[in-house]
């Protein structure tokens, strides 16, 4: 369930039902030594088809939120999180919108460990529309952002918190009259959610924006892609736009040799140093792990390490503890046909991209999440298969 469907899966249907008894999921101690992955022990509902976790924000090493759904047996889905106090991982069950038929939290920011802003959409009677919950440590305050005049589905993405009341968050809606699809972005002052003008659509162009970093309330960068209609094949490219402080304007990165590029995450340590990774897609069918960096004024390509063993690769989600310390997760697929995916890290230096090795539960694992409070310390989230269910996935690097 690689981010990369992110954007097809959002339209499609989900639903809530009543959270049960968790079920523990164990992890073998960590060994000592030298930096490396170890997984942590999650929890997960019973009587579930499965919890992945989709997103993960640590404001300290023994303080994250980890957010995402349950599928239940009726296969619908059901908003979900897990907060670590840094020893252990435990379910703190979200609320729902009195009208909720299904909810899915994609995405969560926290500036400490008693202010944390999850970001998603829920689904009723009347369409689908923007989700935000306020955690303070202790409970959740459901939070319902507007949705854009003319629109019954919308959906939010991403999500950055400079402080408790100065978040921006975005994704995208589709226009009930044109079918078109639009970039959202929404401002949180403390009180209320606004919607900011966005960068202009254009005939038979499409925008939907996949998550933003904020180094402060004046300066955040989203990133996603579009997708043009203006010739018989779909040209789909990555896009980005920026804040100012008054205004969203649109930032081209650069495109690589493919007709299918994404950008899923970025994090920004400053307004010249931000970094966007994600995958491009190339003719033959292969995905590519995709990095960019914006110094503020443009965009500079990376390479991502591609393992030798895969047959393709997604980076879902970066996090950076400086402009020199980036970590970035993922999946990729092994080249034998059959054989699902495995988790995939890749640290940067500065310099260069390192893979590195995250650890395995089953035969299909997926890291769609990473937070790193510093340099030393990050946290992923995931999902790994247990035999048909989606279980969540978290480990530690340090």
């Amino acid at each position: 369930m690689s981010r990369q469907w992110k954007f097809a899966a959002a339209l499609a249907a989900v639903a809530t039902a009543a959270a049960v008894a968790p079920a523990v999921i164990m992890a073998p101690p960590a060994a000592a030594g030298p930096p490396g992955w170890a997984l942590q022990t999650t929890q997960s509902p019973a009587s579930t088809l499965g919890s992945p976790l989709q997103a993960v924000s640590c404001p300290s090493a023994t303080a994250c939120l980890a957010v995402g759904f349950d599928k239940q047996l009726s296969h619908r889905y059901l908003a979900n999180a897990e907060a670590w106090n840094g020893t252990n991982w435990a379910i703190v069950t979200p609320g729902e919108p009195p009208s909720a038929g299904l909810s899915n939290l994609a995405a969560v920011s926290c500036t400490s460990a008693t202010a944390c802003t999850a970001v998603g959409y829920y689904k009723d009677f009347f369409g689908t529309h923007p989700l935000a919950e306020r955690w303070n440590g202790t409970g959740w305050t459901v939070q319902l952002p507007p949705s854009p005049a003319g629109s019954t589905q919308a959906e939010l993405a991403g999500v950055s918190c400079v402080s408790a009341t100065a978040c921006t968050t975005v994704g995208w809606s589709v226009n009930t009259s044109t079918g078109s699809i639009k970039d959202l972005a929404e401002f949180w002052d403390g009180s209320n959610w606004t919607i900011q003008a966005t960068q202009a659509a254009f005939s038979k162009i499409d925008y939907a924006l996949n998550a933003v970093s904020c180094s402060s309330a004046a300066d955040c960068l989203a990133v996603g892609h579009y997708v043009s209609h203006f010739s018989t094949g779909q040209r789909i490219a990555t896009w980005a736009e920026h804040w100012n402080g008054s205004n969203w304007s649109g930032v081209l990165p650069d495109v690589a040799s493919s007709y299918y590029n994404d950008l899923l995450g970025v994090s920004c340590t400053a307004a010249t140093a931000c970094t966007a990774v994600g995958y491009s897609h190339d003719l033959g069918g292969m995905n590519f792990p995709l990095a960019e960096r914006w110094n503020g004024t443009s965009w500079t390509m990376q390479f991502p390490e591609f393992p030798a063993s895969s047959s393709g690769t997604v980076l879902n989600g970066v996090s950076c503890a400086s402009a020199t310390a980036c970590m970035a997760v993922g999946d990729a697929a092994p080249p034998i046909p059959g054989v699902s995916s495995v988790t995939l890290a890749e640290s940067w230096d500065g310099a260069s991209w390192t893979l590195g090795s995250p650890l395995e539960r089953g035969p299909d694992n997926s890291l769609g999440g990473v937070s790193c409070p510093s340099a030393a310390v990050c946290t992923a989230v995931g999902w790994w298969d247990a035999t048909g269910t989606e279980e969540p996935l978290a480990e530690r690097y340090s």
